[in-house]
């Protein structure tokens, strides 16, 4: 819940930040404030928790017949084929490559945040 107080207070600040002026001010003393520390602990705290995830996958790929060089999501559309098909096959292999992927679109974000906020220029032209 904390990391979604945390991007809302970014989206607002951003807001007002091209708006400019005394709300500017007011929002950074309102809002908490996220530094690159904050995101970057974040972002190692999510890795820990992708690594034994990613190893299930490697499994599940393995067992799949994909090999060692396999898609993720060659093996995600696999194991819901799988899920699907069969009745007495577990959902667990779904949810956990369904929280992988979650996990791993999170640290994208974070890191795509750290590049707009080391940049402010990069977003220039997204709004058009």
């Amino acid at each position: 819940m904390f990391s979604h107080l945390k991007k809302l207070a970014k989206s607002a600040i951003l807001v007002v930040m091209n708006a400019g002026g005394v709300c500017k001010r007011i929002f950074e003393t309102i809002l908490p404030h996220t530094t690159h520390h904050d995101d970057q602990a974040e972002i190692n705290g999510i890795q820990r928790q992708i690594i034994p995830l990613e190893e299930s996958e490697r499994t599940l790929a393995s067992r799949y017949g994909m090999g060692e060089n396999f898609d993720p999501v060659e093996v995600f559309s696999e194991a819901k084929r799988r899920a699907f098909a069969h009745h007495h096959h577990s959902f667990e292999d779904l949810q956990e490559l369904d929280r992988l992927n979650n996990l791993r679109l999170r640290v994208a974000e974070l890191r795509l945040s750290g590049v707009h906020e080391a940049n402010p220029r990069a977003n220039e032209g997204r709004n058009s």
